[in-house]
């Protein structure tokens, strides 16, 4: 499937090629550089001069330029918008690898909004510079959780049931929630699907967005 690659610009002409080599393009694929040419005249010539070395090196490559403006946020979410809108059917990866924080908000803030209207799906690639983080973040993040998700969540952590067979984990939940087996399972189902957990080999493991769910679940 071709995809779109969105690559957020700064200073810095070797992130943007080990995100991009990280992700490898294709030739059916969009990329799409943001940048912001804000800050005094030598920031605004840095980054021009990392964009026009991106141009270069992507030569014959189908590329897509979104500049920001770097002072309005929702301004700039909507020209992320306007650049992706029509792409939507392929699968949508952004790099934040550079650039400046209003500029990686403002691509964030337009791939969840897509996500969540469109129903698609995008990929964040995070890489710290000296490679010792790298990962990949679906969006949507998450959808909301009712009641009885949070309830099963906050049970999963705090009875350090993550990692055990769903067999026990169902029986253990059904009886302290006084609840039926078949309503659990919905449950556990439905949270797998938001990426809170993972279900596999019949082994149920609190995922690291569950996690951090947890910390908002009273």
């Amino acid at each position: 499937m071709s995809k779109v690659l969105v690559v957020s610009v700064g200073f810095n002409v070797d992130l943007v090629v080990r995100s991009i080599l990280k992700v490898s393009v294709s030739p059916d694929d969009i990329i799409v550089i943001v940048y912001s040419l804000t800050g005094d005249e030598y920031s605004r010539k840095r980054v021009l001069d990392t964009v026009l070395t991106i141009k270069g090196l992507l030569k014959g490559s189908d590329l897509l330029e979104c500049e920001v403006t770097g002072m309005d946020f929702f301004e700039d979410v909507i020209r992320v918008l306007k650049v992706l809108k029509n792409h939507t059917s392929r699968e949508i990866i952004a790099s934040l690898v550079g650039g400046m924080r209003i500029t990686l908000f403002a691509i964030l803030y337009a791939l969840e909004l897509i996500c969540r209207v469109r129903g698609c799906n995008a990929v964040i690639h995070l890489m710290r510079e000296d490679g010792l983080y790298d990962a990949m973040i679906k969006l949507p993040l998450v959808s909301s959780l009712g009641g009885a998700e949070r309830k099963v969540l906050k049970l999963i952590k705090e009875l350090n049931l993550s990692g055990l067979r769903r067999g026990e984990i169902v029986s253990k939940l059904t009886n302290t929630l006084g609840v039926s087996e078949s309503a659990v399972r919905k449950i556990l189902k439905s949270l797998e699907s938001k990426r809170l957990i993972t279900i596999s080999d019949s082994t149920v493991k609190l995922e690291r967005l569950g996690e951090v769910f947890c910390e908002l679940v009273e």
